[in-house]
Order: structure tokens, then sequence, then C-alpha cells
């Protein structure tokens, strides 16, 4: 009996001093893990101190009520503080289930005619569960981070754990096997609340480190936004920064919107096929992780089980690239299964595409006005070009010119208005078939040319062959291979 009160003496001191190494580094940090870790060996030590007066006591009942009652409830902390620190804590009405073994416990309290062991089943059933779900967690996240040995042997020495502090329940307290149990018990319970803080402080600096590189990344891509006024070379840069960061070497591709938002187009892609990469005239599906994106304006992950961004992967990420809540582009990561984004990453990746959006609208006003420029010297060459000509052929040919490198196009005719009889005639024509010339004057001679020219507005017909407005044209259309006009 002397040394069985030794081990509770001694576990009782060695649990408490990791309890309140648990709760000073909760109270720096204020991470929610830690203080449910806290909270779940604090229970454990309310068990432990539980489980030394049933073994001691005169009257063992009292005692046996805490140790069932903080039995599922300490393994019930300790899973929602495992479920916190991997990204994934639990809804708040979650909580409610770790007060079933409480109120369980009350039943195994009240004399039956059973077994107080029997009776207390439904709660060693649920500590069971409990424990095993943490372990899984446990090995999913310890096999990302320090590799799959780490991950068997801690989920292994939990496992063996959450059955050592159930099986022990059902020794006689006076066998030898009790107090050998009892130090196997606690020396487990140390090692793993020393490897649970372990977990944290290597969690801290990797968090360290992914906020550096996101800081870094962000400074890499206002750099590049600076310097490198192309849409191509800008994309292809934020592909680089945004593959570092999340760890990814291929699997991304930058799109631009285009048609009014309808399609998209690529710009920069490293290994990036996507499911939903459109033809023009097409409509984007709103099911995919780009559509999302483009329709939300926000940052959207789909995992495994959703539609996938591009085929052979299980899950994808699109950001959007938003200029004035105008959706400009949009940035897709193929990811594997196990990669979830933190909140820290979505944050800093809707930075990122706000960040890419303004500096791709910049780049297009550049790139706009440069046109505008060039247009405009080219029509002022031609300008004094044609005020040089003396000769009416030369000048109608320089005005055909000037309109086929205004708009980049191969083919251009000008029309003259004859007064006298009041209609418009081909007068020069470039690229254009004799056939279709003739077709357009045969079919606009009963059309005054006046009526013609009193419309001030520019005409353009973007299709060609189907718009009801230019249905006398749509067969010349198709034979001359037009498909718009201005």
């Amino acid at each position: 009996m002397n040394w069985l009160l030794a081990v509770f003496v001694t576990g009782t001191i060695s649990l408490l001093i990791l309890v309140a190494a648990y709760f000073y580094m909760w109270r720096g940090g204020r991470q929610p893990s830690m203080g449910l870790w806290g909270l779940g060996w604090a229970v454990y030590v309310i068990r432990f101190l539980a489980m030394a007066g049933e073994a001691l006591a005169a009257w063992p009942a009292p005692w046996r009520f805490g140790s069932l009652a903080t039995l599922g409830l300490s393994g019930f902390l300790l899973l929602a503080g495992t479920c916190a620190f991997t990204g994934r804590p639990p809804s708040p009405r979650t909580y409610a289930w770790g007060l079933l073994p409480v109120a369980w416990a009350l039943v195994a309290f009240v004399s039956l005619p059973v077994d107080y062991r029997v009776a207390a089943a439904p709660i060693f059933f649920f500590s069971s569960l409990v424990d095993l779900f943490t372990a899984l967690s446990l090995f999913r996240y310890t096999g990302t981070v320090e590799g799959r040995g780490s991950a068997w042997g801690l989920s292994l020495a939990y496992g063996v754990w959450a059955v050592l502090k159930i099986g022990h329940l059902f020794v006689p307290p006076e066998s030898l096997f009790f107090v050998v149990g009892l130090l196997l018990v606690n020396g487990l319970a140390l090692a793993l609340a020393c490897s649970l803080i372990g977990l944290s402080l290597v969690e801290a600096e990797r968090s360290a480190r992914r906020r550096a590189d996101r800081l870094n990344a962000l400074a890499a891509l206002t750099s590049a936004a600076g310097r490198l006024p192309s849409p191509h070379d800008l994309l292809a840069a934020a592909l680089e920064e945004i593959g570092r960061l999340l760890g990814v070497g291929d699997g991304l591709g930058a799109f631009v919107m285009e048609g009014e938002g309808r399609y998209m187009r690529a710009v920069a892609t490293r290994g990036f096929n996507p499911l939903c990469w459109l033809q023009r005239e097409a409509s984007l599906p709103e099911e995919c992780a780009c559509g999302k994106a483009v329709a939300t304006g926000r940052v959207v992950w789909v995992g495994k089980g959703e539609q996938a961004c591009a085929p052979g992967r299980d899950a994808g990420l699109a950001i959007p690239l938003l200029s004035r809540s105008e959706v400009l582009g949009v940035i897709c990561v193929a990811l594997p299964p196990e990669r979830v984004l933190s909140e820290g990453e979505r944050r800093t990746l809707t930075v990122l595409g706000r960040q890419l959006g303004a500096a791709l609208e910049n780049a297009r006003l550049v790139e706009a006005m440069g046109r505008e420029i060039e247009r405009l010297q080219t029509l002022m060459k031609a300008s004094r070009r044609m005020a040089a000509e003396l000769e009416l052929e030369k000048v109608l040919e320089g005005i055909v010119v000037v309109g086929m490198e205004a708009v980049g196009t191969d083919r251009a005719a000008v029309y003259i208005y004859d007064a006298e009889r009041d209609r418009l005639d081909v007068s020069y024509a470039h690229g254009l078939s004799q056939t279709y010339l003739d077709f357009l004057v045969t079919s606009f001679r009963s059309v005054p040319g006046s009526r013609i020219l009193q419309k001030p507005d520019m005409v353009w017909v973007r299709d060609a062959w189907h718009d009801p407005e230019a249905r006398p044209l749509w067969e010349a259309a198709r034979r001359e291979g037009i498909r718009s006009y201005l």
C-alpha cells in the first residue's frame, strides 16, 4: 500500500507541473489548443486523485464516480485540443458530448444488481472511441510534419495509453499489476503531455516560417508589379511566388477573364490543364473552383469529393484577381489532398489577389495607352503622307492602310458618297473580293446614301453570321469568311 501511495503522490506532482506548463503557454500565446489540452490534463489529474481515493479510501463509491466521470471528459477535452491544434476546431455544440460520461457515471454510481464495471461499459466505449479519434488525428498531422516514423510512434503511444487507462480498472488494487499499470499509465501520460508540448513548439516554428514566407511573397510581388509591366511576366512571377508559398512545383495556372467575364484565357501555366479551361464563347461553370472564385470574388478551396481543379488531383485552390470589386482573372492551383489552407494563408492569398488585380489593371492601362499612342502616331504619319499626295487614289489607299493598322485587320474598303445619285460607291478596297463588293453595292443601292451618312455613331457588328441587324449580309459574310465588321 505504501508503494501505491508513493505512485499516486509522485504522479500527481509531475502531472500538476505539466498542467501548469500548459496553462503558462496558453497564457503567453492564447492558443485554444493549449488551453483545451491544459484542461484535459487537469481533468486527468482529478481522475488520478479519484483513483487514489477509490483504491485507498474506506468508502470507494464517491471516488469511483469521480474516476468514471473524468475518464471520458479528459479524453474528450484532449480530442478537442488536438482538433483545434490541427486546424479543425470543434463547433460549440460538440462540447455537449463531453458531458455524456459525467451523466452516465451517475448511473454507475447508483446501486445496481450488476458489477459497476458492467454498468460503466458505455463510458469505457466512449473513452476508447474518443482516444482512437485523437490518435488518428495525431497520426495524420504528425505524418505531414515530422514524418511517418514519428507519426506511428506518437499515435501508437497514445493508443497504448488509452488501453492501459481502461484496462487497469479491471485489476484489483491489492494486486502488484495494479501498481505496475499505474506506473505505465502515468509514465505514458507524462511522455504524451511532453510530446504535445513539443508538437506545439514545432508548429509555432512552422507558423513563424510560413508567416515570413508570406511576407516575402508579398514583398516580391509588390516589387514585380512595379518592374514588370507585361501581364504575362507579372502573372508568371506570381505563379512562382505562390508555388513557393504553398510548396508546390507544378499544377499552377494564371487566367484572365475575357468576353465580359464569360470565359478564361490562359496567360501563364506551369503543368496545369484545368477541367474548366473553357474555349471562346463558352459559359463559365460555377461548380468548379475557378467559377466559384469568379462568382464570389473570394479565395476558394475545394477538397476531396468535390469537383477538382485539374485531372488527377484531389484538391484545388482558386485565387480571384480583384480590382475595384471586379474580377479580372483567377490563379488556379492543384494541391495534394492532405494540403489544408490555414487562415493566415487565406488572408495572404486574398491580399495577393487584390495586389495582382490592381497590377493587372495597371498593366492593361499601360498596354492600352501604348496601343493608343501607336495608333495616333500612325494616324499622324498617314495624315502627313496623305496631305502631301495630289492623286485621289493615293489618298484613298492611305486611308485604307491607316484603318487596317488602327484596328489590326487585313481587309478594308472606302466608300465615297455620290451626291448626284445619293448613294455610296466603293472607291478603294484591300483584301475583299470583287464579288463581295458588288454584292454590297447592289444590296444597298436602294438605300439613300444620305440616310446612311446621317448615323453619327460607329457601327460594329460582332457576329456577321448571326446578327439580326445584319441579316442581308449573312450568306455573303460566310462566303467571304468575315466574322465581324466595323
